[in-house]
């Protein structure tokens, strides 16, 4: 299990310090009018998880804060490379190596976190739902306009966004995130409704 954790931990911080670049997939899933309206959408509502404040774990609880938004964005390109893999290779060209890692990426993520990995996955369904700013993922879908200003907020964040590979090295331990998932999903089992 030791040996598990290590190996989680370490590609969690590799994929949080490269969350702004990978990111860029699911806006190009989102501005992609050839692309299926699923696909569509789930970028749309990864990049709304990622950006917005309905995180599972909060950004601003370090070093934790980014590990969900990790997963979730892994398990996307893993859901895509599986079930629409004309999108994987179309923008498999263009984000070289992506989808090919999102198997083993969600492989090590799902061996370490078990059930809590599937739980999260299954948040995949609702991401469109997810709301951003008074809109939804089929409203920046449909309107260039909001598409673009998802776009700028993203670039926003990119530029804010200060996490780096040192700091993760010397904080983020994979029992943190174990402890912190489980805390949540406790919590929303527990929620009435």
């Amino acid at each position: 299990m030791e040996n598990q954790e290590r190996l989680f931990a370490q590609r969690l911080r590799d994929k949080i310090v490269s969350l702004p670049f990978d990111l860029k997939v699911a806006f190009a899933m989102m501005a992609d009018e050839d692309q299926p309206d699923q696909v569509r959408l789930l970028g749309a509502g990864t990049a709304i998880y990622v950006l917005g404040p309905n995180d599972i774990i909060p950004d601003h609880i370090m070093p934790v804060g980014y590990a969900d938004d990790a997963i979730i964005l892994w398990a996307m390109l893993d859901f895509v490379r599986r079930e629409h893999p004309e999108t994987a290779a179309k923008l498999g060209e263009r984000f070289e190596g992506v989808f090919e890692a999102s198997e083993e990426t969600t492989r090590i993520f799902r061996a370490y976190l078990g059930e809590l990995y599937d739980w999260m996955a299954g948040k995949l369904a609702d991401l469109p739902r997810l709301p951003y700013k008074g809109k939804v993922a089929k409203d920046y879908v449909e309107n260039q306009e909001a598409g673009e200003f998802l776009y700028d907020e993203s670039r926003e964040f990119v530029t804010e966004f200060d996490i780096d590979e040192e700091y993760l090295n010397n904080h983020l331990r994979g029992r943190l995130v174990l402890d912190a998932l489980r805390q949540r999903a406790e919590l929303e089992k527990r929620r009435p409704g």
